[in-house]
């Protein structure tokens, strides 16, 4: 038998999950919509949707599951089109950086026993050595041996947390659960704090005088870490940073601490706690590099996790 997805959201991570979902199976079809007419408008021109929506409320008509990646703002916007849209039986699956205050939202407007799922994405490893022109592109293997981390209601049944590890394991990725808590304080740390730095540095040398010339030297180092502008929806990553200013203003403060260590290795003019700053830091990038390319993560897998073929059954025959 088909089944319907639906794609609320047509970023990179939502035209990606449609790619992945589609190429599983011919009877796997997704919707998509997006509040942004532009996006709705590249993502109809990969011919992945069947179709492309201009309403949210086709876009999730007879859906089994609908996968939400929006913005904070534009995400609680679309659960209330989604209530009065009405979604039956339909699993909710948030595909944003934050867990714990979207499932506050779902609850709040579709009750306490609503079937929903969080998911956080890990990308796939290869995407570790994109140039910055191939960074914003929507790929089937976005997922593909990455980490999938998910968490939902105390109240999930069983029934439930299968679904939910099914649908990992068909974008492409190793599902494994933990708090939502948890993954908020991973995603502020690993995914905006990054952002985050990369503003304050580009501020840090672009606001001096110097930087008239300076800019002239600058090179390759300023570049690779001021990467993550390039693509920076500044809206978005502003709403995800008060969406959870208690995590955020806590990666900040590290930030800061671990600017003062370096500062105070300064003022003391000692050479040695300068050079070891720099060798921990060398090695841990080092270390953080090869544990993400062979795919070592905490979090508690499932005990049995499905192979695609049963995952791919499990997803067309949900009642066998």
């Amino acid at each position: 038998m088909s089944i319907q997805i639906s794609i609320i959201g047509l970023d990179r991570v939502g035209v990606s999950a449609a790619m992945a979902l589609s190429a599983r199976h011919k009877d796997i079809r997704c919707k998509g919509w997006d509040p942004d007419r532009e996006k709705c408008i590249a993502a109809d021109a990969l011919k992945v949707f069947q179709p492309v929506c201009q309403d949210i409320k086709d876009t999730v008509k007879d859906a089994a599951l609908v996968l939400i990646t929006l913005p904070p703002q534009a995400f609680q916007s679309a659960l209330a089109d989604l209530k009065t849209a009405g979604l039956n039986s339909a699993i909710l699956v948030n595909l944003s950086a934050r867990h714990s205050a979207p499932a506050a939202s779902i609850e709040a407007i579709f009750g306490a026993d609503a079937p929903y799922i969080s998911m956080l994405p890990a990308l796939n490893p290869d995407c570790l050595a994109e140039k910055d022109n191939e960074s914003g592109e929507a790929r089937a293997d976005l997922f593909k041996g990455g980490r999938i981390t998910i968490s939902t209601s105390p109240r999930a049944s069983e029934e439930l947390l299968n679904r939910a590890a099914v649908l990992a394991v068909l974008l492409g990725g190793r599902p494994v659960f933990a708090e939502a808590g948890e993954v908020d304080g991973w995603a502020a740390a690993n995914l905006l704090l990054p952002e985050l730095a990369a503003c304050v540095l580009m501020d840090a040398v672009s606001a001096q005088p110097s930087w008239r010339d300076g800019q002239m030297l600058a090179g390759a180092s300023l570049a690779a870490a001021s990467a993550p502008l390039t693509k920076l929806q500044a809206a978005d990553w502003a709403q995800i940073a008060l969406a959870d200013s208690q995590n955020s203003l806590r990666v900040l403060d590290n930030l800061e601490a671990a600017l003062g260590h370096l500062r105070q290795a300064l003022l003391d003019e000692d050479q040695a706690a300068l050079e070891e700053a720099l060798r921990q830091s060398q090695s841990a990038r080092l270390n953080w590099l090869e544990k993400r390319r062979r795919g070592i993560s905490a979090g508690k897998a499932p005990t049995s996790m499905p192979s695609d073929e049963d995952a791919l059954r499990a997803l067309l025959n949900p009642n066998q």
